[in-house]
């Protein structure tokens, strides 16, 4: 998809049509709601601002929001098309009310000529360009059922703690945390921590792989943790369930609303944090 941006106010004025396009059938369904949310997240509007963004919508009167949307360049216009087309589909019905608004929605602000297969089109195209993208969205609104994907948290320095003291002071050496799809097809995320440098063994591979899942979400931060067991080492080796279990480990992700900032690693048993940033 071309690289697009929008104001905030043109973002208003497009949140302000797809509610339209919504409420044209009578009925505000949730899968609407939830393509409104993810889509302003993909272009910078974090969930602590969509809620506003909503409300500066409903402010707009329809001939400000006409005109915003009229003088939107080729590639926003295209997106505009694609995104109300989509909107009409996503609960499954079309209804005549939605088409005929979508038209009418065409004609009064000169958007290209699109289908409704073409529309739905364009917007999996932009979204397969944007898999990460997509992946880390619903990461950090606090789904435990992401898209396919992964993303990798490249940290270049980071800070021990134990029992909440700061130990060995702060380690300048990379390290790659990857939190991914549950690779075992489970609920929530695969979490590792990577030594880049490291050519093989113990120290490629600081912490393993990890099932988690997100325990609690707010504006600025995700909290992972562990579940399940290592069936191997508590089957197989004979470990005690304490050491077996993955209940012992976590992960706090602190993000900006777009990007993460920072993780922080818990080995809850241990009462030890890792801190992993970008220095």
């Amino acid at each position: 998809m071309e690289s697009l941006q929008f104001s905030h106010r043109e973002m208003a004025a497009i949140i302000a049509l797809a509610k339209a396009m919504a409420l044209a059938d009578g009925n505000l369904d949730k899968r609407e709601v939830s393509m409104m949310s993810k889509e302003a997240l993909r272009f910078g509007i974090a969930p602590k601002d969509f809620m506003n963004l909503l409300q500066k919508s409903d402010g707009m009167e329809p001939e400000e929001t006409f005109a915003v949307i009229a003088v939107m360049n080729d590639a926003q216009k295209r997106y505009v098309t694609a995104y109300l087309g989509t909107m009409m589909a996503v609960d499954g019905d079309i209804d005549d009310a939605e088409m005929k608004l979508w038209n009418f929605v065409s004609l009064i602000c000169k958007l290209p000529t699109m289908n409704i297969i073409d529309a739905i089109a364009y917007m999996h195209s932009s979204q397969d360009d944007d898999d990460e993208n997509d992946f880390l969205q619903d990461l950090i609104s606090g789904s435990n059922r992401p898209s396919e994907g992964s993303f990798v948290f490249h940290s270049n320095t980071h800070q021990r703690y134990e029992n909440n003291c700061s130990v060995r002071g702060e380690q300048s050496c990379n390290r790659d945390v990857v939190i991914e799809k549950n690779i075992s097809g489970g609920i929530g995320y695969s979490v590792t921590v990577n030594n880049p440098d490291a050519t093989g063994g113990w120290g490629a591979t600081p912490m393993g792989t990890k099932p988690m899942k997100v325990i609690s979400a707010s504006d600025d931060e995700i909290e992972l943790r562990g579940y399940g067991y290592d069936k191997f080492a508590y089957e197989t080796l004979g470990s005690p369930m304490s050491d077996a279990t993955f209940e012992n480990y976590g992960m706090t992700i602190y993000h900006d609303g777009q990007e993460i900032t920072h993780c922080v690693l818990h080995m809850i048993e241990r009462n030890v944090d890792i801190d992993y940033y970008v220095k």
